[in-house]
């Protein structure tokens, strides 16, 4: 996408003993600023909102022993 220089939207989700360590973070800085095209960074809080669509089909949620992110976690990293 950097070569055609359309712009773009970075989202990340936050997702606490997943992407949520300083060295996360600093590696997805690190590429974001190799990309000349991007308008928007977005730390997104992992919530698991969207779990009972996995209870429905019977498949069980990878993340099921996750809690959810806070804005102000986000805020600190």
């Amino acid at each position: 996408m950097n070569k055609i220089n359309k712009p773009i939207w970075i989202r990340q989700v936050l997702i606490p003993g997943i992407t949520d360590s300083e060295e996360d973070l600093i590696e997805l800085k690190d590429f974001i600023s190799t990309l000349s095209n991007v308008q928007k960074v977005e730390i997104l809080p992992y919530h698991d909102l969207g779990k009972f669509k996995w209870d429905d089909l019977g498949i069980d949620y990878p993340l099921k022993d996750v809690r959810s992110a806070t804005r102000r976690r986000c805020r600190k990293s």
